[in-house]
């Protein structure tokens, strides 16, 4: 019935897209049982009762996720029909209400699976990565939507071209039917409390304890189809992590402002000479030669000296001010004080 013409059986017709037309079609309901005149308590063979058991946990929702569902205005939506070849979009539902990320995320996966069948989604196929997999698919637990649509996503999503890429610290509390229909496993290194849960007990003894040594940067790759797990090490990234970059490359000494302007300078242009710096920018205020130094490092002239001084403008003299003429002041006319 969500954005579809409703009759709701007294004469009016509703169009249901917020919480606030659902509100009023409720609202018309309870109306026409109210003020029917002796029409029972009974709408469609849902006693009135019920109906307002439905209503209340519906009008709740928008209570408890606040800030996540509205009662009506606009809504924050991802590009349905537009999403873009290797393109990121993140849904954080961390510090969401268990509410909110199961609607949030049952939205999500069934809007994919929708457009994904239609061939309408802009792209072949999706990779849902889902972080801490082991907080939103437990191997115990309640029933929650989010996990029954990441159990769907791992059975049945590789037909649509939907993929479910899962990390998380503690594979043994990932629920068995993921793991299970996982085709690609990675594992780094753990202690020696997770590999002695019975999902490792596939592993020899020197694949444990080499797992429970792996350096930083080494990780284990197992594949239905490699009889025994590969051992992997990543390149080392083109980053420096840590403080390896600031104990390889030292933090240089603050240099004056005239310096620090005529490295700048030389850096555009090779030809600058540090002394006429100096003399262009001596007695000149900081904010201005700090305004035609950012424009010089914009544009990138040529002739970097000539733009910079260009910019500075002309070194404006203050002219001494002429002594003004005093004026006596009026004999009084008389010593009357009236």
């Amino acid at each position: 019935m969500v954005d579809k013409e409703f009759d709701d059986g007294f004469g009016g017709t509703h169009r249901v897209v917020t919480f606030a037309d659902l509100e009023r079609l409720f609202r018309s309901i309870f109306d026409g049982l109210e003020l029917g005149g002796g029409r029972g308590d009974t709408w469609r063979t849902h006693h009135i009762a019920t109906i307002r058991k439905v209503r209340n946990r519906l009008s709740n929702i928008s209570t408890r996720c606040k800030g996540l569902v509205t009662d009506d205005g606009p809504s924050n939506d991802l590009p349905w029909g537009r999403f873009e070849d290797r393109a990121v979009y993140v849904v954080d539902v961390a510090n969401v209400d268990p509410l909110g990320q199961d609607l949030v995320f049952a939205r999500v996966v069934s809007k994919l699976r929708e457009h994904l069948e239609r061939r309408d989604l802009g792209v072949d196929a999706v990779v849902v990565f889902v972080d801490e997999l082991n907080k939103y698919a437990p191997g115990d637990g309640p029933e929650t939507y989010v996990k029954k649509m990441l159990l769907d996503i791992s059975e049945r999503g590789r037909y649509l071209g939907l993929v479910l890429f899962g990390a998380e610290q503690f594979r043994s509390q990932v629920h068995r039917r993921v793991v299970g229909n996982a085709g690609t496993i990675v594992f780094g290194r753990m202690d020696s409390d997770e590999l002695a849960t019975p999902g490792y007990q596939v592993l020899s003894p020197a694949t444990k304890i080499k797992l429970a040594t792996l350096p930083i940067g080494e990780l284990m790759l197992r594949h239905p189809h490699f009889t025994q797990p590969i051992f992997v090490r990543f390149p080392r990234p083109a980053v420096l992590r840590g403080r390896d970059g600031v104990e390889r490359f030292p933090p240089a000494a603050d240099l004056p402002f005239e310096d620090a302007v005529v490295r700048q300078l030389v850096k555009l242009d090779r030809r600058v000479r540090p002394n006429l710096v100096k003399d262009v920018i001596a007695d000149r205020r900081e904010e201005d030669v700090r305004r035609a130094l950012a424009h010089t490092r914009q544009t990138r002239p040529q002739d970097a000296f000539a733009h910079f001084k260009k910019q500075l403008g002309g070194r404006v003299t203050a002219a001494p001010a002429a002594a003004r003429e005093r004026v006596p002041p009026l004999n009084p006319i008389s010593d009357e004080p009236y």
